[in-house]
């Protein structure tokens, strides 16, 4: 046989092993499978990247954090249209990238967003929010969850602030937006009142009986 003996009954295997059985080059056989490594006789082992924005290690191809977004609805018919008008967004930084409604029984997204910014989710209840349920994961982490009821949830690096750069309290780091942006008064004060009622300037000065601001005439 192979091994020299006489009268012995090993062969060669196909993975050209003497007296082998075929296991040392069985496995998976595609190339850009994650597991491939030179298996010749396929056994259905391949294992392949979970999304086409990560790696095999479900790493995103661009170094971010990779997120997941799931919600169903047990009803199957969404968030909208006969029984109310709500919907779900997400955004990242301000910038919108999902947003559904009439989705029927699930809707998925998933994305790459860098581990310094504000991922923003944002549920707008229809009339039956105990029917929807929906939940986050980041970087295989579960990381939020909840029902269709009207709600915003902040995930990742955010920061509360004035995001409008025309706004007089522009706040550069901030990546969410609380509200609080105002522009400057008559007077040049940021989120002032302008001038006061009675006064004539942004002094506290007021008309003079000859209607001069500021004056000095009494009578």
């Amino acid at each position: 046989d192979c091994n020299g003996d006489w009268g012995g009954n090993a062969v060669i295997d196909e993975c050209g092993v003497c007296g082998g059985d075929n296991s040392s080059c069985t496995g998976c056989t595609d190339e850009n499978a994650c597991n491939y490594e030179g298996a010749t006789i396929e056994d259905g082992s391949c294992e392949y990247e979970i999304s086409q924005l990560v790696d095999c290690d479900n790493v995103c191809l661009d170094g971010g954090v990779f997120y997941q977004f799931n919600i169903t609805d047990t009803w199957g018919d969404g968030m909208c249209c006969s029984n109310g008008e709500g919907y779900y967004s997400i955004s990242v930084d301000g910038d919108e990238m999902f947003v559904g409604s009439d989705f029927g029984e699930e809707a998925y997204h998933e994305f790459c967003a860098s581990s310094d910014v504000c991922v923003q989710l944002t549920i707008v209840s229809d009339n039956y929010p105990r029917e929807q349920s929906w939940n986050m994961i980041a970087n295989g982490v579960n990381i939020g969850s909840g029902e269709g009821f009207d709600d915003t949830y902040h995930f990742g690096l955010c920061t509360a602030g004035c995001i409008e750069e025309t706004a007089c309290n522009f706040d550069e780091d901030a990546n969410i937006d609380d509200g609080s942006c105002t522009v400057n008064d008559e007077c040049g004060i940021c989120g002032g009142e302008g001038i006061v009622e009675g006064d004539c300037d942004c002094d506290g000065n007021q008309l003079d009986v000859l209607g001069v601001c500021g004056g000095e005439c009494t009578a």
